[in-house]
């Protein structure tokens, strides 16, 4: 019995030895990684509002409360209104802002996330994704799946062009 032990302790140690440093290399980089990456929520994070006294302004103030919580401040930008707030996430002077449905070009409602600056351009890049998905055959099991991305294609493109994007 003492024989078996021993035995299964050294190979342990060797295992231990030749594996170690490739675990540790990993680790290291796995650590290093998530730092870099910063995968977490931003600390601080700017939001255009709209006047004084509006109800944007008091939803502001209900953000900035809600992610106090989770230790994110929310730094409230007062604005002339939701207008001016694509202008501000343009100019980098917000990182997110309200705006009433219709008033404003929503691609452009948070600062970083399109490319496109009209529905033209997005209208264009979804028949150039529509002509891809053509092309792609699945099995039949996935044939749903390829179906839905087909309509859902389909429907952004109608209304887009019919403008109610």
């Amino acid at each position: 019995m003492r024989h078996l032990l021993r035995n299964a302790l050294l190979a342990l140690r060797d295992l231990l030895i030749s594996v170690g440093p490739f675990a540790l290399v990993a680790a290291v980089l796995l650590i290093g990684a998530y730092r870099w990456l910063d995968p977490n929520p931003p600390r601080r994070v700017t939001l255009a509002t709209g006047p004084a006294q509006s109800a944007y302004a008091e939803f502001g103030k209900r953000y900035a409360h809600a992610l106090a919580a989770d230790g994110i401040e929310v730094v409230l930008l007062p604005s002339g209104g939701s207008s001016d707030h694509p202008r501000l996430l343009r100019e980098g002077r917000a990182d997110q802002g309200f705006a009433r449905g219709g008033s404003a070009d929503p691609v452009h409602m948070s600062r970083g996330q399109s490319d496109y600056d009209t529905p033209q351009a997005l209208l264009a890049e979804l028949d150039q994704l529509e002509r891809q998905v053509e092309k792609i055959s699945v099995p039949l099991s996935y044939a749903d799946e390829l179906y839905a991305l087909r309509e859902h294609i389909n429907l952004a493109c109608s209304r887009l062009a019919s403008g109610r994007g």
